[in-house]
């Protein structure tokens, strides 16, 4: 079993990342500043300039984003689309950031003129003919970290797991965000999956992102056409406890506003070979998020390593 490495402290780590991390620590920091003293629409002109200037400071990051997506779409979109793309990506993440920010401390009123969820309805309804809560399938598209509040901020209470970020002063800052509204956030490797249940018991619902490439239990399944390591242990658990998953994005759109939306529960297959069933149900989930993802592909992750880990053999 592969060990993770401890979270390590500020001085452990080489140079050029302290002093990257520190930059994305001014970057945060500023974002918030913004929030709180300019107008929202001059605060989200600002960081689209923002995000440019991030997608040429950050060559790695760059470099990233635009191999990933001349992969996924370089020979059907064309290489002026991916750097098109590309650009868009860093602009995106930095208007989205600064809107859940914004969003999160904002009244009610103005998250809802903002912000329209749909098909929340599903989830009440699920909620209510199995006695649990549901577990909330999604990725890093659009305005994710907004997502939990609006479900929050419309009566249903809600639990996520995350992991600590590389620079503790930027995941004391993210986490702060996350856990408003009566939100809980757990961490993941950190013994919580027995509260977790807990609170699915309780009508909670469990919110977690799937599509990433990272150290926990995954499977491979498609994503995007391509194999890809896929963190399953959220889908282990609903079929183990017989408890509803939803598929959920989010997405700016070009008015500036932002849509939730939740898919109708998704039928699990049961076929008694559990390995089986779990590689098959993770994709399901899968390949309706990537189907909302190719709506939006300016507005994922491109510069994360989504295909770095391969099938054994290829």
């Amino acid at each position: 079993m592969r060990r993770t490495r401890p979270f390590s402290s500020m001085h452990e780590k080489p140079f050029w990342k302290r002093r990257r991390n520190d930059l994305y620590c001014v970057i945060i920091a500023t974002l918030i500043f913004l929030v709180r003293v300019l107008p929202r629409r001059v605060g989200l002109a600002f960081v689209s300039l923002l995000g440019r200037l991030i997608f040429h400071v950050f060559a790695r990051d760059r470099k990233r984003a635009i191999e990933g997506l001349r992969f996924i779409y370089g020979k059907e979109k064309g290489e002026v689309w991916v750097q098109r793309t590309a650009r868009a990506v860093f602009k995106n993440i930095a208007m989205n950031f600064y809107d859940a920010a914004f969003l999160i401390m904002s009244s009610k009123e103005r998250f809802d003129s903002i912000v329209k969820v749909e098909g929340l309805d599903k989830l009440r309804k699920a909620t209510e003919e199995t006695g649990c809560g549901c577990i909330v399938i999604s990725g890093h598209l659009g305005c994710f970290e907004i997502m939990t509040h609006a479900a929050a901020r419309n009566g249903v209470k809600c639990t996520t797991v995350g992991q600590k970020l590389y620079d503790p002063r930027i995941d004391k800052m993210v986490t702060k965000m996350r856990s408003a509204d009566g939100n809980i956030v757990y961490l993941h490797r950190d013994g919580s999956a027995r509260d977790i249940v807990r609170h699915l018991r309780s009508g909670w619902q469990f919110g977690v992102l799937i599509d990433q490439d990272t150290r926990v239990e995954s499977v491979f399944v498609p994503f995007l056409g391509v194999p890809a390591k896929t963190p399953s242990a959220p889908i282990r658990m609903a079929m183990s406890f017989k408890i509803p998953v939803v598929v959920s994005w989010t997405a700016r759109q070009p008015d500036g506003s932002h849509i939730v939306n939740y898919s109708d529960p998704i039928k699990m297959q049961d076929t008694g070979d559990s390995e089986a069933d779990l590689v098959a149900n993770v994709a399901t989930v899968m390949k309706q998020f990537c189907e909302a993802l190719e709506k939006y592909p300016d507005q994922w992750v491109w510069m994360h390593e989504r295909w770095k880990t391969r099938p054994e053999g290829q």
